[in-house]
């Protein structure tokens, strides 16, 4: 085989046999893109802050800003961030076409995109959505800009008919919190170790970082369905606690352990970059523990650094093993209401990483305590439920 080129596409591909549960087929594509912006070669503006009087109109993105908003990234973060799609302008169209992603930018007089904002969700008819990708150029970061950009996504709400948004917010500064709280978020839960290491925060701090934490949110936009859901005995105070604030119609009960001849059904998304995978539990059956153990073994061999495993809070046989599933190392993690056509109890496992609770800037009494409880739940005894 003839030498490759550094800007050839190269491919990688990884077979896994899983015995009777059959083959998984990993394929690797890595690309030069076409259409992303050769932003390295960019002269960099600086951080010189711009004088907070300077005018900033707030719309929705068009096809022509989409080259902009690849730039306003880089600006932020270099090529750390982790959502990639966001650095290729025909990718972020084409989400916009397929009725995904509707994104809310904030543009200089000049036609430069300085800011942005936008909201995403995983299908057509999800009735729920993330809003996400939330950054401001640092030549900007006085100008109260993010609040404004958010404040734009209600014409999104309204499109795509959702009942809720949430959003995770990042700790390594307070100003992604103050914005969801400004607009009536409620706090569900912290996110430990989720952003990897090497994402860099520019204008705040470009230091080497262990990964870092998100605070989760929450916020009602539209009547969502009353429903049941079953508290596990382990988390009962602590999920009480986070409906009370959420205000939903939701009756709490006692889960039972059940019988049903039905296998259990999981579904595992991996994101190699950023060191994160995680398992949802589609269906819950009685071989649910052993599943669930199975896969959980399978990622922390391939060093994913932090695995999620989402359990449906409407399900009493899931929540009913929520106490043993905990003695595999998982804790706490978050609440995510309507998320998969109800809610969901994340919960989350550390694989050997480093995390330093002091470095986390929280904005809220209310993320305070919720850290001091999913911490503490983190360190409880394996045999404790």
């Amino acid at each position: 085989m003839g030498r490759r080129h550094a800007d050839d596409r190269a491919d990688a591909l990884r077979l896994e046999s899983r015995g009777g549960g059959g083959n998984a087929l990993e394929l690797t594509l890595c690309r030069r893109a076409q259409d992303q912006t050769e932003l390295e070669h960019e002269e960099h503006p600086g951080t010189t802050p711009v004088d907070a009087d300077a005018p900033i109109t707030v719309r929705a993105l068009t096809a022509a800003d989409a080259p902009g908003l690849a730039r306003c990234v880089y600006r932020c973060y270099g090529y750390t961030y982790t959502n990639d799609f966001i650095y290729y302008p025909d990718q972020v169209l084409s989400l916009i076409d397929r009725n995904l992603l509707r994104s809310f930018v904030g543009v200089s007089p000049n036609g430069e995109v300085v800011g942005h904002s936008g909201i995403l969700r995983e299908q057509v008819d999800a009735r729920v959505a993330e809003s996400g990708m939330a950054l401001v150029d640092p030549r900007y970061r006085s100008h109260h800009l993010l609040g404004s950009i958010i404040s734009h996504q209600a014409e999104a709400v309204q499109e795509f008919d959702l009942v809720g948004i949430y959003a995770d917010a990042v700790t390594v500064h307070p100003i992604t919190q103050k914005a969801n709280v400004a607009i009536g978020a409620c706090e569900t839960g912290l996110l430990l170790a989720e952003i990897p290491e090497f994402t860099r925060f520019r204008g705040f701090d470009d230091e080497p970082r262990d990964r870092g934490s998100v605070v989760v949110y929450y916020r009602a936009t539209g009547e969502a369905p009353a429903r049941e859901v079953f508290l596990p005995r382990r988390y009962r105070a602590l999920l009480k606690s986070i409906y009370r604030q959420l205000g939903l119609r939701r009756t709490l009960l006692d889960p039972k352990p059940g019988t049903t001849s039905v296998r259990s059904s999981l579904h595992v998304e991996l994101k190699r970059r950023r060191g994160l995978a995680r398992i949802e539990v589609e269906c819950a059956g009685t071989d649910l523990e052993a599943e669930v153990g199975h896969r959980f073994r399978e990622l922390c061999l391939q060093r994913l650094d932090v695995i999620h495993l989402d359990l449906p809070l409407g399900n009493p046989m899931a929540m009913a093993a929520v106490g043993n599933l905990c003695k595999l190392g998982f804790f706490f993690g978050a609440v995510i209401p309507e998320l998969h056509k109800g809610d969901v109890l994340r919960l989350q496992y550390l694989n050997n990483v480093a995390l330093d609770p002091d470095r986390l800037v929280l904005y809220t009494d209310e993320a305070k305590r919720l850290l001091e409880a999913i911490l503490a739940d983190r360190h409880r005894r394996p045999d404790s439920s």
